[in-house]
């Protein structure tokens, strides 16, 4: 249900000549190539970090496209599509700033997030081949570039995120579906990478009655394992 509403604006895109914004909406992405100066940089495949997602959204209230990627942290940016759909500018990009724990994931994360961070238009491609889609992202400068897969090829991944919300949309309380994680850590931000306080955790919910009408994600971190999750408060 919670793609329900970034769809609806999508399609509203698609008849005005963006299919290839649908696209992008209507999928979950997940990395699997990525090169930086022409040479392949390994993606992270750990017990912190099984796999590097993106996804493309829009704005509940002004319908402006945005898009969000993480690491260790999030990385997360409005968009302004140009080129009649094959490319994009990042307008406000942010970031979280959790630490990682093991270097390997540290050192991907800077040239990963260093990448979107390039000033100018970035290219892109999508692709289709035995249902699954291929995305790739050129970065301004010609030299670098991330492919991403529509199908998650992390086994483990999978097994990381059996954690869920419920219900998703909500109003006034959210359930963590998962009695195994044990959170020893739990933020929630904003679209704009604002830490929130205005809500309360009790045991495996939480209460987000005070939080405004809106897009939100939860940070919910335990030992080196961390989820990030997405949730809309109306």
């Amino acid at each position: 249900m919670i793609k329900k509403l970034p769809l609806f604006v999508c399609f509203l895109l698609y008849f005005g000549g963006f299919a290839q914004e649908l696209a992008l909406c209507e999928n979950d992405w997940f990395l699997t190539a990525f090169t930086q100066n022409g040479e392949e940089i390994s993606i992270p495949d750990n017990e912190e970090v099984s796999a590097v997602p993106l996804n493309f959204n829009v704005y509940e209230t002004d319908s402006i496209p945005n898009f969000r990627t993480h690491v260790c942290n999030y990385f997360s940016s409005e968009l302004e599509f140009t080129g009649n759909g094959t490319t994009f500018t990042l307008l406000f990009p942010t970031s979280s700033l959790v630490v990682c724990y093991d270097l390997e994931n540290e050192e991907f994360e800077l040239a990963y997030f260093d990448f979107f961070k390039q000033e100018g238009a970035f290219s892109y491609s999508l692709s289709e081949d035995n249902n699954a889609k291929t995305l790739i992202i050129n970065s301004p400068n010609g030299n670098d570039s991330a492919t991403y897969t529509s199908t998650n090829l992390s086994a483990s991944y999978t097994e990381q995120n059996r954690l869920r919300l419920y219900p998703n949309p909500a109003t006034h309380t959210l359930y963590i579906n998962s009695e195994e994680f044990k959170a020893q850590e739990l933020h929630i931000y904003d679209l704009n990478g604002k830490k929130i306080t205005d809500f309360e955790v009790y045991d495996h919910t939480i209460d987000i009655s005070r939080l405004s009408n809106g897009l939100y994600f939860l940070s919910i971190s335990s030992g080196k394992q961390q989820e990030i999750l997405k949730f809309i408060k109306n």
